[in-house]
């Protein structure tokens, strides 16, 4: 990894994935954290996010998170979305980052992933950037017209794939015909608003 040449650099950091050796994990974060601004170190670095994401290793969640706002985002979005569940409750928490990339990569990664967790606090998320809020959510979030549009879209998709899981499951068979009526909701204000309703209900049913 200290080799002065970055192309056997570049190697390593993208070999050490495919071993899964958890005695990489912080060696690979230390490159994600290097602020270097060399193209080369760039490329290592997306390697290292990849590898990351094969070992899957919980200390890396945190570093992946934060690299969600850097030039390397896409590459921490697939190593996060591999690490899967055990990055959930950290990605939930990221929903308040201050980092308006940080929020809406997020938003994207609960998405793929679909864990129920993740359901109430993206709700809070959207109706923070819903259209009848957009002003107060550039204002508190930072976010641009186009991404309150975008994030809308990404975070009700996100909601719609939890609650096709949910539809699956015997637990929740009581509320099957609703939540899959609500499903047929093309409106996100309305759905949302709904699916607000059946998980009130559900509480109490507990």
């Amino acid at each position: 990894m200290d080799h002065k040449n970055w192309k056997i650099r570049h190697l390593a950091a993208k070999s050490l994935g495919s071993l899964k050796d958890i005695r990489a994990v912080e060696p690979l974060i230390r490159i994600l954290k290097d602020d270097s601004e060399q193209f080369e170190h760039l490329i290592i670095q997306k390697a290292a996010a990849y590898s990351l994401g094969e070992i899957g290793d919980k200390k890396a969640i945190k570093p992946l998170i934060e690299a969600l706002k850097s030039e390397i985002q896409y590459e921490a979005i697939e190593a996060l979305q591999k690490i899967g569940n055990a990055a959930v409750e950290p990605l939930i928490k990221a929903l308040d980052n201050e980092h308006s990339n940080i929020r809406f990569n997020v938003s994207l990664i609960l998405q793929d992933i679909g864990d129920e967790r993740a359901i109430e606090p993206l709700i809070k998320t959207f109706w923070d950037t819903c259209p009848e809020s957009t002003l107060s959510s550039i204002k508190k979030f930072g976010f641009t017209m186009e991404q309150s549009s975008y994030i809308i879209m990404t975070i009700t998709n996100a909601i719609r794939k939890i609650i096709n899981r949910m539809v699956k499951k015997t637990i929740f068979s009581n509320y099957k015909p609703i939540l899959v009526e609500t499903l047929s909701e093309s409106d996100p204000i309305k759905f949302v608003s709904r699916i607000s309703r059946i998980l009130k209900e559900l509480k109490k049913d507990k």
